[in-house]
């Protein structure tokens, strides 16, 4: 679990106290900021009020413990994923945070109509979870497994949501070795190498570990991600058939 820090708990408590306009129906304010030099034009302001406020709509069908009201900001910034263009956080409960790089090949629109929906999917079931960077509830777990369920349950939400498996959920014909590699961590391994990129070149090793271990589960179960969002780290593993010993 990443903490949050100190900007982004002061950027959670400042939009959350402007008293942006709700969506009533939904439930759901979007906040869409100009930031690092760039202006979202009309059309793509309007483009993100009109995909978040379906996007949770249709989340809230699966995911009935969603917070009554969210926030929703999305941003300009440039470090966000290379090979998407955009980056998305669940900040807080009932927070999420998404950025989008003006400087991405098919421009800030493109960007927003391929990722904002699935990227929110993914985001939305953190929240639904309890698994959020700031105000996030222990009884999750904090260890490094547990982020690898918690991130796998959310890619494969965001795939049965819109049919589209990201980077970070297509897992290799060797990832039982990966599972094996990730049980038999130390306590005190990196979660940067081994969520997002290891030394060895591997990308998103813990996000495709995570992946694999909540498919199986889904497979063995007969249950979905969403119907397993508040399933602890071990519950996961037992029905996706694997033990841990601690």
């Amino acid at each position: 679990m990443t903490k949050a820090n100190d900007w982004e708990i002061t950027q959670v408590c400042s939009s959350l106290w402007r008293g942006w306009p709700l969506d009533a129906a939904s439930g759901v304010v979007v906040e869409v900021m100009d930031s690092c030099g760039y202006a979202f034009t009309e059309r793509a302001r309007g483009l993100c009020v009109g995909v978040a406020v379906q996007t949770v709509q249709d989340a809230r069908e699966h995911l009935p413990n969603l917070p009554r009201e969210i926030l929703i900001t999305v941003l300009a910034d440039d470090e966000v994923i290379p090979e998407t263009g955009d980056l998305g956080a669940a900040v807080a409960p009932g927070y999420v945070r998404w950025a989008v790089a003006p400087s991405y090949p098919e421009g800030v629109e493109g960007v927003i109509l391929r990722r904002f929906r699935p990227a929110l999917f993914h985001e939305l079931h953190h929240l639904a979870r309890g698994w959020v960077m700031y105000g996030y509830s222990p009884a999750l777990g904090d260890g490094l497994l547990d982020s690898v369920i918690s991130e796998g349950l959310a890619t494969v939400f965001e795939r049965e949501m819109t049919g589209i498996r990201p980077p970070w959920g297509r897992y290799p014909a060797e990832v039982e070795e990966w599972v094996e590699e990730m049980l038999n961590l130390p306590q005190a391994a990196s979660y940067e190498h081994w969520m997002y990129k290891h030394p060895d070149g591997r990308r998103w090793v813990g996000y495709k570990v995570g992946a694999y271990i909540v498919e199986k589960a889904e497979a063995n179960s007969g249950l979905s991600a969403a119907e397993m969002v508040t399933f602890p780290t071990e519950q996961v593993l037992k029905m996706a058939g694997i033990q841990r010993f601690v």
